[in-house]
């Protein structure tokens, strides 16, 4: 825990992300999330309010908001039906996938950047609510 959130202390995300994948190592995903999500969203709740003003209100209500509500209503339907280590694969998959795109954009030539479809982005940001 400590880890994940100097972490984020110092990127200003990802405590989640590691606290989680740790985590998993020791507990299972249903004795480890209603303990580890409400430390996190109380961190980001203080964070929001104190940087309120730096929010970009339009882009987060009409393009972020909507498809991470999708992925989170469908994120806690999984957590609901499947098995723990279902749950896991699917999380070692995301983090696997994320770390790959990561590698390949740190490595790739910076006028070779393109920006994201408005599909990839809706994709990556429900996969980002789903998780």
């Amino acid at each position: 825990m400590l880890f994940s959130y100097t972490i984020h202390a110092l990127s200003g995300f990802g405590s989640l992300l590691i606290a989680i994948t740790l985590g998993l190592h020791l507990y299972p995903a249903d004795e480890l999330l209603p303990i580890i999500v409400p430390v996190d969203v109380l961190l980001n709740l203080y964070l929001v309010i104190k940087y309120r003003h730096l929010i970009e209100r339009r882009l987060l209500v009409r393009r972020i908001l909507p498809f991470m509500s999708i992925g989170l209503i469908i994120g806690i339907l999984l957590f609901n039906y499947l098995h723990n280590n279902i749950i896991k694969i699917m999380y070692a998959c995301f983090i696997l996938l994320v770390s790959v795109r990561e590698l390949y954009l740190l490595y790739k030539k910076e006028q070779d950047y393109r920006k994201l479809s408005r599909v990839e982005e809706a994709a990556w940001l429900m996969l980002g609510g789903l998780i």
